[in-house]
């Protein structure tokens, strides 16, 4: 049965798809061909160069899917014949070539979203992060003997620990 020609947001789906695979292949071939004139080529990278064009198409989806839904512009823009296709199929093609910088930086847009002020380091716990309020007295002299600081804040627990840095 014959449906008829694909919407323009279907083809868009599809060319999205295939620029990201593109952008992934251009990034393995290179790494593959410098690794491989180096002679430094491990067998345990392949997996990584058979995986590349999947993980480059699916962020370059993901991708396309956040800016057409407003969520990395935040306006949200309806389908219709004045999405640049250049410009996505563009577009997808670099999340495809840098899929590790383009993943960090999704991560980072995440973990601004869904920001929570609790530690999740620790699991399932639920405990608070520790905040620094004030510190007691705010002026202290350099080599003043014996001077004691308060720290006050709130959410310290035993295992909370003042490094210093320098």
């Amino acid at each position: 049965m014959y449906l008829g020609t694909p919407g323009l947001e279907v083809r868009l789906f599809v060319l999205v798809v295939v620029a990201g695979a593109l952008g992934s292949f251009i990034h393995v071939a290179t790494s593959a061909g410098d690794y491989i004139g180096d002679r430094k080529l491990v067998r345990s990278w392949i997996y990584w160069y058979l995986l590349r064009m999947p993980v480059g198409s699916s962020l370059a989806l993901l991708i396309y899917l956040l800016l057409r839904g407003g969520v990395l512009t935040g306006m949200a823009t309806a389908p219709d014949p004045d999405v640049p296709p250049y410009g996505m199929v563009g577009l997808s093609a670099l999340a495809g070539m840098f899929a590790k910088k383009a993943s960090d930086k999704l991560g980072e847009v995440f973990e601004t979203l869904f920001r929570t002020n609790r530690d999740e380091s620790l699991g399932d716990k639920n405990v608070l992060l520790p905040i620094l309020n004030r510190i007691d007295p705010d002026v202290l002299t350099a080599g003043t003997e014996g001077a004691h600081i308060k720290l006050l804040g709130q959410n310290f627990r035993p295992s909370t620990r003042v490094r210093n840095r320098s």
